[in-house]
């Protein structure tokens, strides 16, 4: 347990945070790209602030402090990496735009490690999701909703899968609303947001979000019915690690013939062969540069790349050992997590944080895009520790 003025000071770095998040989502919807960017490298800073706070103020047992040291071994190499796979060509800051949305999550992920929420900002963190979803119904009814190719909707977000991928966390974010909340007028608010969300991602074409939205909905009904069920570390961490094994399998079907099972992860106008060669690349990068990766390379020197697969992503961008070192860090920090969860409440937002997991099997935002949506992603884990129990307010 997190000491209690630790705590007390930290939540207000939550609370902020997801203001932020809610800035920087409604700024997009309505086209102020310039107070986006603004808002999302605030955001950074405010994270960086946070960590130095938790480094000069907390004191670390054996467990943490082997998680700091993965934190910044994965930063330093990380970022090597990104020069190294550069050479010596000149690079403007949007080079390293992906990077740091890499290292934000990271960062983050020690900080959720590091920290316990009180119920107020729990409730807080919710409405804020609550209000998220309203502005998406309100903007889709009553907005300019361009659409992508004629046919998709973005909410103004650069493509309709990055738009799915901010969509889908709130949709659960919403369903942990409706087990937390007892009145029934809240409960009926929450799914009809839910209902509305789930059809705007059937309208982005977003098969790999709608997939992971069915998987984490079962899931989470079946913790709500099976309350002292509980989640095997290692279960965990092959969940984890599932993106790999989904997109290492998805290439021996494709060459045996039987693709056409995985047609659920491509979006339609897309081909199975893209993804396919989207792949193949990536691989051809971690076979050509397995040490340092091909950041560089796999974004032309842009800084832009999707790999459409989270793990992927970072292994051809960053190299084997980031990636290794990456992997031991998350499954660290989850099944460190996942001792805490007792609760159905703490059960449910463990599950959603592995949804998020399995949407990188088809998409790689988590890591290298959407700006502000690790906020979204990695704050399941700080529910999934909340005693909903005991509801302890610390301070």
């Amino acid at each position: 347990m997190v000491d209690d003025k630790l705590s007390y000071k930290s939540v207000y770095f939550i609370k902020i945070e997801f203001i932020i998040c809610f800035l920087i989502i409604f700024f997009t919807i309505i086209k102020k790209t310039n107070l986006t960017s603004l808002f999302f490298a605030l955001s950074f800073v405010i994270l960086f602030i946070w960590l130095l706070y938790i480094l000069f103020c907390r004191k670390f047992n054996k467990s943490n402090f082997t998680n700091l040291l993965l934190l910044f071994a994965i930063l330093l190499l990380s970022l090597i990496s990104v020069g190294y796979s550069a050479y010596s060509l000149p690079l403007t800051f949007d080079y390293y735009k992906k990077h740091i949305m890499f290292c934000s999550t990271v960062i983050y992920l020690f900080i959720i490690s590091m920290t316990d929420i009180n119920q107020k900002t729990l409730e807080f963190v919710l409405k804020i999701n609550i209000c998220i979803a309203i502005v998406y119904i309100l903007f889709y009814f009553f907005g300019d909703m361009n659409l992508f190719a004629n046919e998709y909707i973005t909410f103004n977000f650069y493509n309709p899968n990055i738009t799915a991928m901010f969509i889908l966390q709130t949709i659960l974010y919403n369903f942990i609303a409706i087990n937390f909340y007892k009145k029934k007028r809240t409960k009926l608010i929450c799914l009809a947001c839910i209902l509305f969300l789930a059809y705007f991602i059937y309208r982005t074409g977003s098969r790999t979000c709608l997939l992971s939205l069915f998987m984490g909905i079962v899931f989470m009904l079946f913790f709500v019915k099976e309350k002292k069920r509980k989640i095997k570390n290692y279960i965990a961490s092959i969940i984890i690690l599932s993106p790999i094994f989904i997109a290492i399998l998805y290439l021996i079907m494709i060459n045996s013939g039987y693709i056409k099972i995985f047609n659920f992860m491509v979006s339609e106008g897309k081909t199975a062969d893209s993804r396919f060669a989207i792949w193949n690349f990536a691989f051809d990068a971690i076979l050509n540069h397995p040490v340092f990766g091909a950041y560089y390379q796999i974004s032309d020197g842009t800084g832009i790349s999707q790999m459409h697969n989270t793990h992927i992503d970072v292994w051809a961008s960053y190299g084997s050992i980031v990636f290794i070192l990456l992997m031991i860090y998350i499954i660290r920090i989850v099944n460190d997590v996942n001792k805490r969860c007792e609760t159905k409440m703490q059960k449910i937002s463990l599950v959603a944080f592995f949804t998020v997991i399995i949407m990188g099997m088809g998409e790689a935002a988590l890591f290298s895009g959407g700006q502000g949506i690790y906020i979204l992603s990695c704050s399941f884990l700080l529910f999934a520790k909340y005693d909903f129990n005991n509801k302890l307010i610390v301070g």
